[in-house]
């Protein structure tokens, strides 16, 4: 959506340098309204949507559900009802942005769902904001996604957003699909933060010795791609677990072992003395 508008300010960019002074004043005014139209309309829609680094496992544990669903079709809301995406609307009192998407899936899998959510057949309905600017998803037809997110309103509406977990299902990998099956469900009592230096993203009051604290490589994420955060035996907090392709991934990276990182912070430093600090004594 972005690249299209900026191909489209670039466009009449290039107009105005080329053409000049062949324009009237009054045609350049209307093109500089547009192109601060669509600068505003680009920079609202960057703003309104922030959605931090949230891995997997913390992913599905916030979910009230996840699941994978083939899409079959999208209606988009303008105003008071729904219409199928491909139809331009041409009464002038439709909103300029769409307000809400609707798509109409069929449920393949649950890997999470309330006991409580009675609304469910093999078709049914995702429902999400208009465009980026409202978090808005906006979903291939015909294409398996693993979805998670939140159930609203009375009627239980399935509601996801771009800040929530939205995956091509075939692009997941062994560990994905293993901490989606056993690790992630039965370890929603650690919690994974997003940390950069010294700052962690994440709720205060929760024991930091049930915290796993996670840095994300941009370009090659082992902790998403093999990493699960599971309670240790005794009980006494949380850390990563180790496997093969965890380790073989961080090694390519060269980054550190966590769990080599957390037995380093268990041994006690080495106190150096001399001869003025308190305590020597000669031999």
């Amino acid at each position: 959506m972005y690249k299209d508008r900026l191909l489209f300010i670039r466009n009449i960019t290039l107009d105005l340098i080329l053409q000049g002074s062949s324009f009237k004043m009054n045609r350049i005014g209307e093109l500089l309204s547009l192109l601060i139209l669509l600068l505003v309309s680009i920079v609202e829609e960057v703003q309104a949507c922030t959605c931090f680094p949230t891995h997997p496992q913390q992913q599905y544990c916030k979910a009230d559900f996840v699941i994978v669903a083939t899409v079959k079709r999208e209606e988009v809301r303008y105003s008071k009802s729904f219409i199928k995406s491909d139809v331009i609307p041409e009464d002038p009192n439709f909103m300029r942005f769409p307000i809400e998407r609707k798509f109409k899936v069929r449920i393949h899998r649950k890997f999470k769902l309330p006991k409580t959510f009675i609304g469910w057949n093999k078709n049914n309905f995702l429902y999400t904001g208009g465009s980026g600017a409202s978090c808005g998803v906006m979903l291939k037809n015909r294409v398996t996604y693993l979805l998670s997110g939140q159930i609203s309103g009375p009627d239980q509406q399935l509601r996801i957003s771009m800040c929530g977990w939205v995956q091509e299902y075939k692009t997941l990998n062994y560990h994905q699909k293993k901490g989606l099956n056993y690790y992630y469900k039965h370890n929603c009592n650690c919690s994974v933060q997003w940390c950069t230096y010294d700052f962690c993203n994440g709720p205060r009051d929760v024991d930091p010795s049930f915290v796993c604290k996670w840095e994300p490589n941009w370009t090659n994420d082992c902790y998403t791609k093999h990493g699960f955060c599971t309670q240790k035996h005794d009980g006494t907090g949380c850390h990563w677990k180790k496997n093969r392709k965890f380790k073989n991934c961080l090694v390519s990276n060269n980054e550190k072992f966590p769990w080599r990182q957390n037995r380093e912070r268990e041994i006690a430093p080495q106190i150096e003395t001399n001869e003025h600090s308190p305590g020597f004594e000669w031999p």
